[in-house]
Formats: structure tokens, C-alpha cells, sequence
């Protein structure tokens, strides 16, 4: 399965720590991280992942 979440960080890296660590809290085991994109002129990052149970 593809989710994606938007993070409100200022940093990348963090942006996808925090997306991978969402997607643990809701229970996936496997995650891959497909892509991170800058979402407007803030700090938001959008960040696509495939999940697995």
C-alpha cells in the first residue's frame, strides 16, 4: 500500500524520520520511502511511502 503524510518540519531528514515513525505508531513493519517533496513556501513536507503489514 502507497500512504503519504505531510510533515511540518523545516529539516528533510526529519520530515522522513518523522513519516517513518507515523507509519510504525500505526502498525507497519516494512516501509520504503518512495519520495519527499517541499509542499509551499513553509517548512511542510509531503513524503510518500509503501507500507506493508
Amino acid at each position: 500500500m502507497i500512504v503519504t503524510f505531510t510533515v511540518d518540519t523545516p529539516m528533510l531528514h526529519d520530515a522522513r524520520e518523522q513519516a517513518v515513525r507515523l507509519a510504525q505508531a500505526q502498525g507497519y513493519k516494512r516501509i520504503t520511502v518512495l519520495s519527499i517533496l517541499k509542499v509551499g513556501s513553509g517548512g511542510q513536507w509531503e513524503v510518500k511511502l509503501q507500507v506493508m503489514r
